[in-house]
Formats: structure tokens, sequence, C-alpha cells
């Protein structure tokens, strides 16, 4: 196929060799599909080089300077249009696609319906190490169907929010450039800009989500984050000419309280969700902001025990599909 017809599939990455390699090695798996994979390096301490080298699927683009997230982004996007993809797919540069079809089957999905010029699923959060999974995201059309009058909020109530795992017509896809940065608002605009009319889904019956591993996603060390998922998805409205929302993500915020060490911050969020929140929500955000952290901590691990092997129970059940041609992802099975 030429260009026209491909996928650009696009990694911003930072200082990941490692991840990043299993990134790869998941696209390059990808069957049924004619792709080409562009890495986009915020001038990576360690050279990504031999990571791309002699790959014919892989382009490399190391920059001189750390652009951050946003501007990396924007940078990525004009240098894909620019070579005439018909489609995009985002992976980060510490997430993985789950099996050997799950790009084909967000294209099946896509080409379905004309209409629909978003659709997203199939990855894996891998971070860092695999022990079980400690969340994932199975969506159902049935439980669903009736929320589709307001493809933006339907998209956020199906996780868009995460950077990964999208696949998007690049027809109408165009570049913002707004006054501020974060890591949400820069995908998100350009997406709700499409979706006011035209259509969002997601991979029906099959993992659109798992997140192997519960980590810091604060990200303060790869992005210096400042701006909550909160508050990036109401800048994305606004630019979108929408009113905001403030959807609320208790896990979140208990992330901020047990992992950063900035403590205005973590007050900032607080007064910001707790402004959002109502009636019990509300409790529970001033509960959460006034339990010491250690505490938090020691629920927060049963609570992921619990989650984990509901999550795995699953998985073994009724998506062995996971495990095909795929030895690197998991090792369930010993």
């Amino acid at each position: 196929m030429n260009n026209n017809e491909s996928i650009a599939v696009i990694i911003l990455t930072y200082n990941r060799f490692d991840l990043l390699k299993k990134a790869i090695h998941s696209v390059l798996t990808q069957k049924n599909i004619s792709y080409h994979i562009y890495v986009f390096d915020n001038h990576s301490m360690k050279s990504l080089y031999p990571l791309v080298k002699n790959n014919p699927y892989i382009t490399y683009i190391l920059h001189k300077n750390n652009l951050g997230f946003a501007r990396n982004f924007y940078y990525a996007m004009e240098y894909v249009l620019k070579r005439n993809h018909k489609y995009s797919f985002l992976l980060g540069d510490d997430d993985m696609v789950a099996y050997p079809t799950a790009i084909f089957d967000l294209l099946q999905l896509l080409k379905q319906n004309k209409d629909v010029h978003v659709v997203r699923g199939g990855f894996i959060k891998y971070q860092k190490s695999v022990y079980f999974p400690t969340q994932s995201y199975i969506f159902s059309e049935d439980k669903h169907k009736k929320k589709k009058r307001d493809q933006i909020r339907y998209s956020i109530q199906h996780s868009i929010t995460f950077y990964s795992g999208l696949l998007f017509r690049n027809a109408l896809f165009k570049i913002p450039k707004p006054k501020t940065y974060d890591l949400v608002s820069p995908f998100l605009t350009p997406l709700f800009s499409i979706l006011k009319y035209k259509k969002y889904e997601y991979l029906p019956s099959k993992i659109t989500v798992i997140a192997l591993v519960d980590h810091n996603q604060l990200a303060t060390q790869i992005y210096n984050d400042q701006v909550s998922n909160t508050a990036g998805i109401s800048r994305a409205l606004i630019a979108c000419g929408r009113k905001p929302i403030n959807p609320i993500y208790l896990h979140e915020f208990i992330n901020y309280k047990i992992y950063s060490d900035n403590t205005e911050l973590i007050k900032k969020y607080y007064n910001e969700y707790s402004r959002a929140s109502r009636g019990l929500k509300k409790s529970i955000i001033h509960v959460i902001y006034s339990t010491p952290r250690q505490m938090l901590i020691i629920l927060k691990m049963f609570v992921m025990f619990y989650i984990r092997c509901r999550t795995y129970v699953e998985i073994i059940l009724n998506h062995r599909y996971l495990f095909q041609n795929n030895p690197c992802l998991f090792n369930y099975e010993k």
C-alpha cells in the first residue's frame, strides 16, 4: 500500500529505552495492516538509535532540546500529516499493543462506518514491570448504547483521555496551538473538534485497556505535569466551544497524594476536585486529603490486590487471544 492507505504509528518518547523497546516490538508484531512507525525523541539522555537503526519500518526523529509533551505532539502530527498517511495510531513509549491483530481490529471498526473517525482500544499500559494487571477496561455496547447523543461526553466516559490506543482518520485532524500546555488537552482538543460532528467507538467485547502495574501517574519525571486530567479535559472542551465539565477521578487524586512530594500541588488539586464535587464524592475527596500518605498506601494495597485477582480471572477466562504470538506481554502461565 502507499501512504494514503497506511497507518502512521506515532510514539513520543523521553528516557524510556527499555519500555520503548517493548512498545516498538509490539507494533512490529502487528498483522494484516500497512504501517510505519515514527519515534519522536524529546532529547533522551541515552541514545535510542540502536533500537531503530536499519529498520525500514521506523523513522527516528531526535530533537536537539526537550520540547515537552505538547510541543512534541504538535511536531509529530505536522510531520506525519505532511506524509499523507490516511490514519494515525498513538502509542505511548511505556505502553504496548495488546495482541497481534489489535490495530487491524481497530481499523476494521473504523471502516465499518464512514461517520466514525476516532476509535480506541487494544493496548496495555506496561509500566516498569509485569505482575498482575491492576485495572482493565472492557466496554460493552449493551451497557452504553443509550449514551451516544453527545459523542464528546460519550468518548470521555470511554477513556479517550488516555493518549495510547487511539486510531483516527487524519482527514479532519487540525493541529491546535493553545496558549497553555499539559498532558491532556493537546490531543483531546482536535479529537473533540472532530467528535462535534463525527463518531467515536471502542473495540467491542475485547480488551480496550489493561493497566498491568499501578504506578506514579504524575509523570513528573517525564513531562513536569502541573495540570490534572480534569483541568485538561475542561481546557479541551473550552477550546472546542463547549461547556467545560469536571469529571473527578478519585484514583488520580489518591496517586497525587501518595506519589507527589509537592504539598502545594496536592492542595491545588484538592481544592480543584473539592469545588467540582458534590455530596458523597466531595466527602471522599476530603477524607483522602486528610488521610496520612502511609495509611493510603496500605489501604490501596488491599484494594489493588482485590482488583488484580478479579482482573486476572477475567483475562484468563475470556481473553485468551492476548497470549497468542506475544510471549513478551504476559507471564501468567508458568
